[in-house]
């Protein structure tokens, strides 16, 4: 049939190593871990390894002659079809399956193009199942999340609207509760004043009998005259309302009660340095935060008026708080007095002409309005004030 025997042991030889190598390479294609099934143009399988029967839950020898179709009913459900028979128009993609057990799989298509015949395709098939559920999973995850932003933003808020009408009831009731605390001091005053008025009376009555020194009680009344008109004058800064909170551009009141200071200042030879960087604003009341701002810069003046150094008033940003720092080198403040500094009618003053009321009164008001005051002072060399402010916008 082939003409000499010789010819036909090469024809034999050749049969023998096409058909180790289709061992070989069915041996390859068994070995792989992805499902690979081998498909003629209409979608039947030649070849099936043993990752794909393991997927489908079917032995792979039975898999030949089977259509894909057949196999994964998801082709007909589609609308383009069978990726293989309609390809390149046909969808691979994914499916799932739940029975016996739910998994998720992926399939794409190759064609191997053959000269003047039909071509065959490769058909993969991944089980993803588990990069699915942990998708599944994180998705479930985000939203929860989500969820829980949205309450921590409800709650948040909530807290925000109760720490506004918490502050407005710290705003009505500060000047009751000061009011509370100055009462006795003034009574303490007012009766010291009927005292010596009563004395005077009876000195002038019985003609100087007593021999009490008319000028020096005069003095004493005069000095306990004055020293109710200051907590007065103090008191006053408690009643500086407006009708509603409104937003207050800290930095260009400080720049006012500075420019207002500024002859004052130069009076006595000082200089004010003033630095102010955007603040935005802050919600409160602008009259009492001026009038803060005024007694924080007037009692940097006085400790300077001998040291006649420059004052340093600054106001800025950070975040979403605003600050305003007022820093002398003057006298300074003692360690010993640091932590008194806001005891009502505690002064630093060595002449004793203030009441010791500015910085209770500051404290008071900032917190009234969320904020804060820090006092950093060294004896001799100077006093930083710091004042933190909730920004508004």
């Amino acid at each position: 049939m082939f003409g000499d025997g010789e010819g036909n042991s090469e024809f034999l030889a050749d049969c023998e190593r096409l058909q180790a190598d289709h061992g070989r390479l069915v041996c390859l294609f068994d070995s792989i871990g992805d499902g690979l099934m081998l498909l003629d143009g209409e979608g039947k399988v030649i070849l099936a390894n043993r990752a794909v029967g393991g997927l489908l839950n079917r032995d792979p020898s039975r898999l030949v002659g089977a259509l894909c179709c057949d196999l994964m009913a998801q082709h007909r459900n589609t609308e383009a079809g069978c990726p293989v028979r309609n390809y390149p128009e046909g969808q691979a993609g994914s499916f799932e399956v739940f029975f016996p057990e739910y998994k998720f799989y992926e399939e794409k298509v190759f064609p191997i193009y053959r000269a003047g015949q039909q071509p065959l395709f490769v058909m993969q098939l991944r089980d993803l199942t588990s990069l699915h559920l942990a998708m599944q999973e994180r998705r479930q995850f985000v939203k929860q999340l989500e969820e829980t932003n949205r309450k921590l933003r409800r709650v948040e808020e909530e807290a925000e609207r109760l720490r506004q009408q918490a502050s407005r009831a710290e705003a009505a009731a500060m000047p009751g509760r000061l009011l509370a605390l100055l009462l006795p001091e003034m009574f303490r005053t007012v009766r010291s004043l009927d005292e010596g008025l009563a004395l005077l009376a009876s000195e002038a009555g019985e003609g100087g009998g007593r021999g009490l020194d008319p000028v020096a009680l005069l003095r004493e009344l005069l000095a306990s005259s004055s020293r109710s008109r200051a907590i007065v004058d103090k008191l006053s800064m408690l009643h500086l309302r407006d009708s509603a909170p409104a937003q207050v551009d800290v930095g260009a009141l400080v720049a006012e009660v500075v420019e207002e200071a500024r002859s004052e200042a130069s009076e006595h030879g000082m200089e004010l340095q003033l630095a102010v960087n955007p603040t935005g604003t802050v919600e409160g009341n602008a009259a009492q935060l001026k009038e803060v701002f005024r007694s924080l810069l007037w009692n940097s003046m006085e400790a300077s008026k001998e040291s006649r150094n420059p004052i340093k008033v600054s106001a800025g940003r950070l975040s979403d708080e605003v600050f305003v720092t007022v820093h002398d080198q003057g006298r300074g403040i003692p360690e010993s007095q640091r932590d008194r500094l806001f005891t009502p009618f505690f002064t630093t003053d060595p002449e004793g002409r203030k009441v010791g009321l500015g910085l209770v009164i500051c404290h008071h008001l900032l917190q009234a309005h969320g904020g804060a005051i820090d006092v950093d002072s060294i004896d001799g060399s100077g006093t930083l004030v710091r004042l933190r402010l909730p920004g508004a916008g």
